[in-house]
């Protein structure tokens, strides 16, 4: 949920998602947001005033652009940050049936020893911790990408 000026909005996190990647899209107009998101015209509306009000989106020319880097803290909020890596990981899964030009899809499946588990677990929060670094740093907001990864073991 947004509060903004002492109100909320009942915002699903898949729309603002959607807003997001939509609104970099060649800068899609309201109407066509609301009907790809299966929302009333005027809830889109309310919608895109609000994430206008928080920073979420602007406007250059007119078009609805992403208002910056934008980062999402779960930490505060366990379900929703469950929630959201369930969509993400189908967002990519969905991917991997269509993948495009500039995709890249890869795993490994492997069988190691504990302590190599934890290195790799190490090495990958470190890479995690790069990634925000350079998109806490990135002057524009030109392209949505999604990096999904996961070290999950059945021991």
């Amino acid at each position: 949920m947004l509060i903004l000026e002492g109100r909320s909005l009942n915002l699903r996190v898949h729309d603002l998602a959607s807003f997001l990647l939509l609104a970099v899209e060649a800068g899609i107009e309201e109407e066509r947001l609301a009907a790809a998101l299966g929302l009333s015209p005027a809830h889109a509306g309310r919608c895109v005033v609000l994430l206008e009000k928080a920073g979420v989106l602007s406007r250059e020319n007119g078009r609805l652009v992403p208002g910056g880097s934008l980062t999402i803290d779960t930490q505060t909020h366990p379900d929703a940050g469950r929630i959201l890596k369930e969509h993400w990981a189908r967002a990519g899964a969905d991917r991997i049936a269509a993948p495009r030009e500039r995709d890249l899809l890869s795993f490994n499946l492997f069988a190691c020893s504990r302590s190599d588990v934890d290195h790799i677990r190490a090495l990958q929060r470190g890479f995690y911790r790069e990634v925000r670094s350079i998109v806490a740093a990135s002057e524009r907001s030109e392209v949505v990408a999604l990096l999904n990864a996961q070290l999950v073991t059945w021991d």
